[in-house]
């Protein structure tokens, strides 16, 4: 069947779109994973080291690592599956997700751009035919435009080079389509089709919302696309049920919002907002939501972690927030709602991170504009369109100008993303060049020094974190991980003064009981021990799996065998495949007389990958 031509003009646009992320983030697939998270979600996570489904289920079933992000998990598991611990095929995978996220971008903007568009006498065009109808030269240059600047700004870089960010390319995934469902369910209201387009749209709003729980928000998008774009001329009873078919969105949002709060429930305010002053604190939600826009035209000295500004420029964003948002609603009453529907589509994208109370360590990140800033990108490829046609008598001169200036700004974002790649080659390049930036920081010098620990070098990571103590005194990674260091140098006395300061500094801190507790266990001391396992385990009540693990240890050495059998146990049931786990369980079926149950044990511990149980095994001609 042969293709109108404009739909070759738009598989041709879209494979220029993806040949031009290839061009530019391709260098990534040499990058090594990073010691900052990546072992968390990949590298040292066991239970996506394997697709059976427990392991599954165990991805669906609860939060890890302070979220809700199953479908991620699962994206790492399949990786894993195809690459091992080759970091070249995960990294692969994200750039794939980029280029996929570019085009769905320049998809969805013709989408919109064609709900823009009034015939003779004002009435929508709404029918539902694809947007490649209505494709046309001005509209292809603008949204092409839009989704270049989007997706070659040095600010996707963290998101594309960064394995553990997987999150945020998967939400994105998943909410561009959702979105597009919507607009195509709208389209065809009152057909048969209509409900295949709702229910599509739903289905993809969950699978968002399996991916990163910021989706909560695409409901109010949706209502804002009503109200400002696809339902502006209607009053009335229209309304109610506009309002009511996204019961079912809302109803979604709520479930998700409220297992994400649960999930972070054990997450820590940032250091860097706790140092704040009342008055930052004040202006810090307006600064959090110009800080994107700012970036996005200015992108100069971009890191994984940002210092807080000074008040003069807090107030001047304040300003400016304040100035756009008066400015876009004055022009939504003069008919012209499409600044305001960008500009409140970005704004509640990025609300969930703007008072840094649920962004974890890091109030502001690169990584948190990947879906909200889509909106305002959109809007500058609709803008380049309007200018496009708008000055016929100049059209040569202004189409001349808008292809250079684009042209140009494109070639600008290429390069400096470019640029950005290698600072994300490996951990010490990321933080050697984050303390370059941000000297004033402690985080920096501490995962420094988590990358030099993890190379063997003590001494090393020591200095690291006396640096990041000596900015924050309190800080309670760095004192951890100082007694982990000190342990590393059998300096016990010292470590486990460390660990007592990281729990003096945070009462939350459950590894740090754990490794105390250790190291009153190996003293004999087991009951001390205990108690301290036990704190831990209220304290990580959604992933207590080591605290259970170690506790079962304890009461191994305590001669107390079915406690430590259903300590052991309950750590399987938190981590599926929790080697050492099984492992020690065989030895306490052993002691217990229950030698088909040990081998049993045994031989899951060696699935899982226990080189101790897979040795044990050949040793008596098992095999597993």
């Amino acid at each position: 069947m042969k293709l109108p031509s404009r739909t070759w003009q738009l598989i041709l646009a879209s494979l220029v779109l993806v040949a031009l992320q290839f061009l530019v983030f391709s260098p990534v697939l040499d990058n090594e994973f990073l010691k900052y998270d990546d072992d968390v979600y990949v590298y040292d996570n066991a239970n996506i080291q394997s697709l059976q489904a427990v392991n599954v289920a165990w991805m669906f079933a609860r939060p890890y690592y302070r979220s809700y992000t199953p479908l991620a998990l699962l994206s790492h598991a399949v990786d894993y599956r195809l690459w091992g611990n080759n970091p070249w095929g995960h990294h692969l995978t994200s750039l794939l997700l980029h280029c996929a996220n570019t085009v769905l971008v320049f998809l969805l903007g013709l989408m919109l751009l064609h709900a823009v568009r009034l015939i003779p006498g004002g009435k929508l065009l709404e029918g539902p035919e694809a947007p490649v109808a209505f494709a046309d030269t001005a509209s292809v240059v603008g949204v092409f435009v839009g989704s270049l600047l989007f997706s070659l700004h040095p600010m996707r870089v963290e998101s594309v080079a960064w394995v553990s960010d997987r999150k945020d390319l998967l939400v994105t995934l998943f909410a561009l389509p959702c979105l597009m469902a919507y607009l195509k369910y709208d389209a065809c209201r009152g057909t048969k089709r209509a409900l295949r387009w709702y229910l599509g749209s739903l289905f993809l709003f969950t699978l968002a919302l399996l991916s990163k729980s910021i989706a909560i928000v695409i409901p109010a998008m949706l209502i804002f696309l009503d109200m400002l774009l696809l339902h502006r001329r209607n009053h009335g009873s229209k309304w109610t049920s506009l309002v009511v078919e996204k019961i079912p969105f809302l109803m979604l949002s709520v479930a998700f919002g409220i297992f994400a709060i649960i999930a972070a429930r054990e997450s820590q305010l940032s250091d860097i907002v706790t140092r704040l002053s009342t008055a930052q604190k004040i202006l810090l939600p307006l600064y959090s939501i110009m800080f994107y826009p700012m970036k996005m035209l200015w992108p100069v000295h971009l890191t994984p972690v940002y210092d807080a500004p000074g008040i003069p420029l807090m107030v001047v964003a304040a300003i400016l927030c304040i100035g756009i948002t008066v400015f876009a609603i004055i022009s939504a009453k003069k008919g012209r709602g499409c600044w305001l529907l960008a500009w409140l589509c970005y704004i509640v994208a990025i609300v969930p991170t703007i008072t840094g109370l649920s962004a974890g360590i890091q109030p502001w990140a690169d990584r948190y504009s990947y879906l909200p800033i889509i909106s305002l990108m959109l809007f500058i490829g609709g803008s380049v369109r309007w200018l496009w046609e708008r000055y016929q008598h100049q059209q040569v001169v202004v189409r001349g100008v808008i292809t250079v200036l684009s042209a140009g700004l494109v070639l600008v974002y290429g390069r400096l993303s470019a640029q950005q790649l290698p600072v994300w080659h490996n951990a010490e390049l990321l933080w050697r060049y984050a303390i370059g930036v941000t000297p004033d920081l402690p985080m920096p010098y501490a995962n420094l020094g988590v990358v030099l620990e993890s190379r063997g070098d003590h001494d090393g990571a020591l200095n690291m974190y006396g640096k990041a103590i000596a900015i924050e005194p309190h800080y309670a990674d760095a004192l951890y991980n100082m007694g982990i260091a000190y342990e590393a140098k059998q300096l016990v006395d010292s470590a486990a003064s460390s660990y007592t300061k990281a729990i003096a500094a945070d009462r939350t801190y459950a590894d740090a009981y754990v490794n105390l507790g250790n190291i009153f266990v190996r003293g004999g001391k087991y009951d001390e021990g205990i108690t301290l396992f036990e704190q831990a385990i209220k304290l990580d009540a959604s992933d207590p799996a080591d605290p259970y693990f170690n506790m079962g240890i304890a009461l191994y050495y305590k001669g107390d065998l079915l406690k430590a059998l259903e300590c052991f146990q309950a750590a399987i049931r938190y981590s599926p495949s929790y080697a050492n786990a099984y492992y020690n369980m065989g030895y306490v079926f052993l002691d217990l007389g229950d030698n088909e149950a040990a081998m049993e044990s045994f031989v899951r511990a060696a699935r899982v990958g226990s080189a101790d149980a897979q040795q044990l095994l050949r040793s008596k001609g098992y095999s597993w």
